[in-house]
């Protein structure tokens, strides 16, 4: 079991009676995410490109699910355009 850092403070702040005891988020807006994508997607897509999509994805409220889908539509218009062959297309992306 991973021991709750925040339920001890507050509790042992409660024990000791600290009245100064705050408990403030560090979240950002920032979000950190893995991608996981077949070679059908890096065929066209740098791993820079796809981390920009996807983190622009992400900041502006839209789902890991999102994400993964524009990833592979992009890859699908990129084989088109190229007119070869589609090879294989799968993007999974992981808020972490």
């Amino acid at each position: 079991d991973v021991p709750d850092v925040t339920t001890s403070f507050l509790e042992s702040a409660a024990q000791t009676g600290d009245a100064q005891a705050a408990c403030e988020s560090d979240a950002s807006p920032l979000k950190q995410f893995l991608t996981v994508a077949s070679d059908g997607v890096w065929e066209f897509l740098s791993s820079s490109d796809a981390t920009d999509t996807v983190g622009a994805m992400l900041l502006s409220q839209k789902t890991a699910s999102q994400a993964a889908e524009r990833l592979a539509s992009r890859a699908e218009n990129s084989w088109r355009q190229e007119g070869a062959d589609m090879d294989d297309i799968t993007t999974i992306v992981v808020v972490i």
